[in-house]
């Protein structure tokens, strides 16, 4: 029983892991072409700073989440 609850633990943690990769990895190759945009010559000033909003408005999506990992305690028996 508990380790079919850990087992179902781990597949979400996987899971939540690999939505949170594609999430960043969409987010990097975003900003990286709109940074390749903003830095071409042949951009007018308006332009360059419409790039420049959108990559502001990019990078806010991107959020920083900080978890509270509970404190695993283990219990230790001695034997004598």
């Amino acid at each position: 029983m508990i380790l079919q609850k850990r087992s179902d633990l781990i597949f979400i943690l996987a899971t939540l892991a690999q939505i949170a990769y594609t999430f960043e990895q969409k987010i990097l190759i975003k900003s990286s072409g709109l940074r390749r945009r903003a830095t071409f010559k042949i951009l007018s000033d308006n332009s360059r700073m419409a790039v420049k909003d959108q990559i502001s408005r990019m990078l806010t999506k991107i959020i920083v989440v900080v978890e509270a990992y509970p404190e695993l305690k283990t219990k230790q028996t001695t034997i004598l």
